[in-house]
């Protein structure tokens, strides 16, 4: 099986988890195939501008409510940037940093259940027990995408 781990927005540009190279090294050790996607750092550049990918940092902190130009940036970020690599994988794990990535983890999982129905998505970190995410009041990460 091929495997894939995601970092998503928001993370410090500057400081990048571990955990992405320590989980990949878990997966490469038992002998399974394993490529790392940052796209906190893909998103920043991808933007061009230090000052855009700041101006998100409201909307991940949920102080306002997604721009339509700025939703349709994420997923025309997200088909660029990150489809050819989820095709080419089996199992993709998804590295939720705190609450401040759940509105990119949720808008990069529907956009993986539409276009990649067979994938087996898999999140983790510490950010995946700390909000409700559906109206079930399901925790983060346990609803059905």
């Amino acid at each position: 099986m091929k495997n894939l781990i995601i970092n998503v927005p928001r993370l410090e540009i500057h400081r990048p988890p571990i955990s992405t190279a320590i989980i990949a090294n878990a997966i490469k050790s038992a002998g399974f195939d394993v490529e790392a996607l940052d796209l906190n750092c893909e998103f920043f550049h991808w933007l061009g501008s230090r000052n855009t990918y700041y101006d998100y940092d409201e909307v991940w902190d949920s102080e306002r409510p997604l721009k339509m130009k700025e939703f349709k940036n994420i997923i025309r970020f997200i088909k660029e940037k990150s489809f050819k690599k989820i095709n080419n994988n089996d199992r993709i794990f998804i590295s939720v940093f705190g609450s401040s990535s759940h509105l990119f983890t949720t808008i990069l999982c529907k956009i993986i259940r539409k276009y990649f129905k067979n994938k087996i998505v898999v999140l983790g970190g510490q950010g995946v027990k700390t909000s409700d995410i559906s109206d079930k009041k399901l925790i983060f990460g346990m609803a059905s995408m």
